[in-house]
């Protein structure tokens, strides 16, 4: 790799907007702050993103950070082409019989210097990426991709997930919600990969009601920023891996706005028995576990229409993790969006 190579793969560093993004979560009520789960993860992520910085992350970060799938690390070594491709094939299946665009249309950005890449017809993959893609073709079967003018994300962590979508439907609006510093991380990516297409969180940290995405933008939000949804119209409500490590009051609060949202679709993929108890607080668990329960009482506007195991790249389910799509009741009257 030369020089220029090299630095093309960096994302810059940005310490001022983490601090900035920090000091405003830390005024927000104890609902949007960072829970017991990840705030276990703070003590080495956040001085590590201020001292060593985001310089090769994507290969040399810390599990702490790996946590919200910002790294792609070497995979253990076995025939890493035959590996690579059996996971290919595997992930684009998803994509068939489905409004999802297929996979042999992702590319997936270098920024970052991403440890494990592999290319199939000339593109560039992660064996991360193909368990977004498997997750964004699960949603396919439920709603016609094309007619998805907005979307809202809780939890995009790094970033990957937002990365393909955008590519795949260019005049789609994201919008995205998450703690620090995950959601430092998720910006400086995404605005690598997507330059003037990504609206940063200085520009949206003191919007009020009434704004109207534009078409094609990124928009990036702390999650204390969330009821800014009950007065968007927007089509659909993503969250992955990210209500079931709060704590059940959190997560009401965040159903709760989604409840009172015009959203019509909601795409959920968690932990629905509860993530492993932490010890004590300041242990790396939840204190309390969010159940079924939570969800139906924070979604009672919704009916669930599917939940199953999410497969992962490599083909397994593991960690009681499930996909799951939710529909507001009555919302198929007059709808041109749902499969």
């Amino acid at each position: 790799m030369t020089n220029s190579d090299y630095a093309r793969r960096q994302v810059p560093d940005d310490v001022a907007l983490l601090d900035l993004m920090l000091s405003d979560q830390q005024r927000q009520s104890v609902l949007y702050g960072t829970t017991n789960y990840y705030r276990v993860y703070d003590a080495e992520s956040i001085p590590y993103l201020r001292t060593v910085g985001l310089a090769d992350y994507r290969s040399r970060a810390p599990t702490t950070i790996a946590s919200f799938g910002a790294v792609d690390k070497k995979m253990p070594p076995l025939d890493d082409n035959t590996v690579r491709r059996l996971m290919y094939f595997h992930a684009e299946r998803f994509g068939v019989g489905s409004s999802a665009r297929p996979l042999g249309d992702v590319d997936i950005s270098l920024c970052g210097n991403p440890e494990d890449v592999f290319e199939i017809g000339g593109r560039t993959l992660t064996p991360g990426c193909l368990t977004y893609y498997i997750r964004y073709g699960y949603v396919g079967n439920y709603l016609d991709w094309s007619a998805v003018n907005t979307m809202a994300e809780l939890g995009p962590g790094g970033g990957t997930q937002t990365e393909i979508i955008a590519k795949l439907h260019p005049n789609m609006a994201i919008l995205l919600f998450d703690i620090p510093p995950q959601l430092y991380v998720c910006e400086a990516y995404l605005k690598a990969v997507f330059d003037e297409r990504v609206v940063s969180y200085r520009q949206n940290r003191e919007i009020e009601q009434g704004f109207r995405p534009e078409p094609g933008k990124i928009y990036i939000f702390g999650n204390w920023q969330l009821e800014l949804l009950k007065n968007i119209d927007f089509d659909l409500f993503w969250s992955a891996a990210c209500i079931s490590a709060t704590e059940p009051d959190v997560a009401e609060n965040y159903l709760g706005i989604i409840n009172s949202s015009p959203v019509r679709m909601a795409y959920l993929m968690e932990n629905f028995d509860g993530m492993f108890n932490a010890t004590a607080a300041g242990q790396v668990g939840v204190l309390e576990k969010v159940t079924m329960k939570s969800y139906w009482k924070g979604l009672s506007a919704f009916e669930l229409i599917d939940k199953s195991p999410q497969p992962f790249g490599d083909g397994t389910c593991r960690d009681n993790y499930d996909n799951s799509f939710w529909r507001r009741r009555n919302a198929a009257e007059g709808s041109t969006i749902l499969a």
